[in-house]
Order: C-alpha cells, then structure tokens, then sequence
C-alpha cells in the first residue's frame, strides 16, 4: 500500500484493513461495481462473508476525509491463498420490478414515478418535451423504463437522446437526463503533474478516450474535469463516461471521456 493512502473496508461486522480494491462507475451502466481481493491463507474469508453481506469501503488520503463506496456483496471467488470478493453498488436495481400502465403522461413523471416507486432518493430528472400515449411496463427495472423511454423518444419522436442517463450522484440521488454532476471545483489534470498516462485515441474497457491519473477518491462518472496535455496541444473540460479507483501497490484513477 503507498504511504500517504487510508483504506478500510467493513463487510457486515468484519472489519478488512489490507486488501486490493478496484471500484468502477460507468454511466451507461445501471449500477456501479468493485472487486475486493483480500488474503484467505487459512480460508476464513470465503465461510464469513456471504452473498448480501452490506459492504462499506472508505478510502482516500491519510488527514483528509475518505469517500465511502456503499454496496452488497454479489459473489464470493475463492483463488488458492486469496478470495475475490465481487460487489453491486446501492444503485443496483436488483428485483425491483414495476407492473405498471401510463396513459397521456410524460417521461420525466413517469421516471419520477418509478424512483418514488422502488424507495429511491430522486434528484433532477429532464424533460425531454414529448407525451407518450401510452407506456407499459410489465416487471421492468426503473432502468430498464429509462432505457425504453429513451428509446421511444429517439424513434418516435424523433429526438436527439445521445448522453441521457440514469445515474447517482454523490448525494445518492438517482438523476436522468444529459447533464454533469454539479461540483464546486472541476479537478484539473495536467500532463507531469496530476496524470500518468493520456491516452486519446482509446484503451480497452473504455470508451474512445483514457485518463489514468494520481487517485482522486471522490470522482466519479458523469462528473466534469479539465484536461491539459501540453505534448498534444490540449486544454479543454472533458465529461467522465467511466471511472476507476484501483488502490493496490499502484493507486490510480482512471477515467474514459467524452
């Protein structure tokens, strides 16, 4: 672990200080992920944690506040001497279905219905400026509908849907529309100081441009920062598509923008 870096995970009341984590945000995904691999030499780990276990993960830099990554436990994968432990972020839909009918009513309410629906805290949710008829979801995912209505609405009405979202903020509100999560300050990455590694014609697992940068615990998709690489001529403010914190023996954060 580098000096300087805090980790501590908690699974139900276990309580976890070394360990590899990797979280990952993407915004075209309807739920954020991590993996958490910890030593399992004398094979405790896979017979305490079990699938639905709640997770908290605080990570960051030593004397300033950690970010906190809330989640549950999908799988556990015992390898040899180390177990991989797979987890879903509190976004994850789950089985939460909705049986449901709308008649003359629009996207954002039936969006917001949905939210409301499932127990989910709502933040901004955009109109894209249409009536639907009729809409039916018969055991759809709220993310599921929102995949439908963005659908409708390019098809049928001929709107232009490219960057519309489900996503949740850092306030663990479920937001939908083409929009960026408000920040007080947009980090700045620069070639030599902040980023590693620019990468602007692509890397796999990302989409068509990668940022690898020194960690910056509290970034996460669908979030604005300012990209300067002096070598390429550019400086410009770019929208995170995904996120990945990996805190190992290599701290980084890597980003793929638009």
């Amino acid at each position: 672990m580098i000096s300087g870096i805090q980790l501590k995970i908690f699974i139900r009341d276990l309580e976890i200080n070394r360990a590899h984590v990797s979280i990952r945000y993407d915004r075209r995904s309807s739920y954020s992920n991590a993996l958490v691999t910890v030593n399992n030499a004398d094979r405790s780990a896979e017979t305490e944690i079990n699938t639905g276990d709640d997770v908290s993960i605080y990570y960051g830099y030593r004397g300033k506040k950690l970010s906190e990554y809330i989640g549950n436990v999908l799988r556990v994968y015992p390898e040899k001497d180390q177990v991989v432990i797979s987890i879903v972020g509190q976004e994850y839909p789950g089985k939460r279905l909705i049986k449901q009918t709308w008649l003359n009513e629009t996207p954002s309410a039936i969006i917001q219905y949905c939210l409301n629906e499932i127990g989910m805290k709502v933040g901004r949710v955009d109109e894209p400026g249409c009536m639907l008829d009729k809409f039916v979801s018969s055991n759809y995912t709220v993310y599921h509908i929102a995949f439908l209505l963005k659908d409708i609405c390019k098809r049928s009405y001929g709107m232009n849907m490219n960057g519309w979202n489900l996503f949740m903020d850092s306030n663990g509100a479920i937001n939908w529309g083409n929009f960026v999560e408000s920040i007080d300050e947009i980090p700045v990455l620069e070639t030599g100081v902040e980023m590693v590694v620019h990468n602007p014609t692509g890397s796999k697992g990302y989409l068509g441009n990668y940022v690898e940068a020194l960690l910056i615990p509290w970034f996460k998709d669908s979030m604005e920062f300012r990209l300067i690489d002096d070598s390429r001529g550019i400086d410009k403010v770019c929208r995170a598509v995904t996120v990945e914190h990996e805190i190992t023996e290599k701290t980084r954060t890597r980003i793929g923008y638009v």
